[in-house]
């Protein structure tokens, strides 16, 4: 009967699990941030990369550092925003990437700059920029905007040196902040929207602010109200009308303080409303946050507004507002093993966010075409197509040569496609050695994917224990995490479930199993894994030209009528 089991329940779960026909967008935030973005109609995963250059004892590449389900916005800066009334006070910030920035190209003569998208206003004055080749010698020129003409033609603060025709310009961030009670911004969004968001900065001297939309300060649902706050012991119940205070019990409330600094939080006001063009005005209260020295700024870099059918994760300038988290921390997706070189009494995993990894090459192909993505740039895979990215690495290990040998080639196929997402690893051993633990695949979710099941189990058990046990060991090739409370479901199906998995014959007595764990300093989260090696008692030996295969197709589907009920049955 188990015989059969794991086949024709595996089979159904894969079909519930199936979402094809969706897009994938790939977008370069940064230098080494990525975002790998999956439709699910309506809403977006975003699973976030940092794609740095790897080393030995230093973080490899890929890394995943993030994954959270969206709405893609569109985006509009806050010198872009009006009117503003009472006292705000503009910040320039640059030259740094991240929110507000925007690239185009322009051409630039002595002060004169003309860029194709440039969206000046007034209020732009005094916002930096850099101008690449426009400098002495034909380095970059910084420089900030001193007057504009017109939306696509300003005068810039410190003369080209070097005309250029057709140069990248990149725009640098700016915010608006005011600490003086009753002072206003308001934002009209475009026609078609139904979700709207805001863009602020969080500071260590930021204070209070009201927020309503369409005129309403209890439609901004998303935050919390001014009762709430008071509640929480975050702010003094003197802000209350009751208690003297401006603001009502419902109203809805936006805090810019931190301890610490953000200067790009993203935050969801208000969600499902009808189709069309919304107002959002945010007043600064005055009211400062009881924490001692705190300060009442209230800040504003820019607004956000979805238009379903027109914006996309890959519309310029387009961020994606969580409704709903995946993974807050860091963690692995990829197979890893760990090795104890000949002589040595202990060993280490190699490779991912376990460092001791180099890159040597990572590529990218959309169906078959070599293809590149700038910074700022986004690439779109509709369905039916294929982008493939591919990484060549060389792993090292501490205890041999002090790093500087290389132990193992390896080879990972990331496919992004109307199926998922898979990944494929090639593990080419260079030395000797024992392998005491590894595994062919994992899955990693944040705790309230709380009900696993594999199809190998005759039903779903719930991990919420937070012990690091081993919940629903058994031989299976595809396990799956969900939601009990919500649509949201995830599944991991082993891409070569004997070979990756060495037949089992070393995996116990995890096999392929969900554990509830809270790594140090870490969230709780829980993760499927896919053993190769169990224990120090299976070690597994290895030699030059050991292949060790592994991977998996990764799905993620959002259920509409709930996760736990089309997948608890099956």
């Amino acid at each position: 009967m188990r015989a059969r089991l794991g086949p024709e329940r595996g089979r159904r779960l894969r079909a519930a699990l199936r979402d094809p026909g969706r897009a994938w967008y790939i977008t370069r935030q940064a230098d080494t941030y990525w975002h790998f973005v999956r439709d699910l109609g309506g809403e977006y995963l975003d699973w976030d990369f940092s794609i740095p250059a790897g080393m030995p004892g230093g973080y490899p590449t890929p890394q995943l550092v993030y994954s959270r389900i969206g709405v893609a916005m569109a985006t509009t800066d806050e010198d872009q925003a009006g009117p503003y009334t009472g006292s705000w006070i503009t910040s320039f910030v640059g030259p740094t990437s991240g929110y507000g920035s925007r690239s185009t190209i322009g051409s630039v003569s002595t002060t004169s700059l003309a860029v194709v998208d440039g969206k000046f206003t007034s209020a732009s004055v005094g916002r930096r920029m850099t101008i690449a080749g426009a400098g002495v010698g034909g380095a970059d020129l910084d420089t900030n905007i001193v007057a504009v003409a017109n939306a696509n033609a300003c005068t810039i603060g410190t003369a080209a040196s070097t005309p250029v025709a057709s140069a990248a310009v990149n725009i640098w961030p700016a915010h608006r902040w005011s600490s003086t009670a009753g002072s206003t911004v308001t934002w009209t969004s475009p026609s078609g929207t139904t979700d709207v968001g805001i863009v602020v900065v969080l500071l260590t001297n930021g204070g209070l602010a009201k927020v309503a939309v369409d005129g309403d300060a209890t439609r901004a649902t998303l935050l919390p109200t001014a009762q709430q706050v008071v509640d929480a012991g975050t702010y003094a119940s003197s802000i209350l009308v009751a208690n003297g205070g401006t603001l009502q019990p419902g109203d809805r409330v936006l805090s810019c303080y931190l301890n610490g600094a953000n200067y790009a939080e993203t935050k969801l006001l208000a969600t499902g409303l009808a189709s069309g063009v919304h107002t959002v005005t945010v007043t600064a209260t005055g009211y400062a946050p009881v924490v001692a020295g705190s300060a009442t700024r209230t800040y504003v870099s820019g607004f956000c507004a979805s238009q379903p059918g027109t914006v996309t994760p890959a519309t310029p300038g387009a961020l994606i507002l969580t409704t709903s988290r995946v993974l807050t921390q860091q963690s692995a997706l990829e197979a890893v093993y760990w090795w104890v070189p000949p002589g040595q009494p202990t060993g280490d995993f190699a490779g991912r966010l376990h460092g001791n990894e180099i890159q040597l090459s990572l590529t990218f192909a959309l169906d078959g075409v070599p293809t590149t993505i700038p910074v700022g740039g986004a690439v779109t895979v509709p369905p039916g197509s294929r982008m493939v990215i591919t990484q060549v690495t060389e792993l090292r290990h501490p205890h041999v040569n002090a790093g500087a040998t290389k132990i193992a080639d390896v080879t990972i196929v990331y496919t992004l496609d109307s199926e998922g997402m898979t990944v494929d690893t090639t593990c080419t051993s260079l030395i000797t050695a024992q392998l005491v633990s590894g595994y062919a695949a994992m899955l990693p979710l944040d705790s309230h994917y709380d009900r696993y099941t594999s199809s190998a189990l005759r039903g779903p058990v719930t991990s919420a224990s937070g012990d690091g046990s081993q919940k629903g060991a058994a031989r299976a090739w595809l396990g799956a995490l969900w939601t009990s409370g919500d649509r949201y479901a995830m599944s991991m199906e082993l891409l070569y479930p004997g070979e990756s998995t060495n037949w089992w014959q070393r995996s116990a007595p995890g096999h392929l199993f969900c554990q509830d764990r809270e790594p140090s300093g870490g969230t709780r989260i829980n993760k499927i894994y896919a053993s190769r090696i169990g224990s120090p008692a299976t070690a597994e030996p290895i030699t030059p030209g050991t292949v060790l295969k592994g991977g998996a197709v990764y799905r993620f589907r959002r259920i509409a009528g709930g996760a736990e009920q089309a997948l608890a049955g099956i």
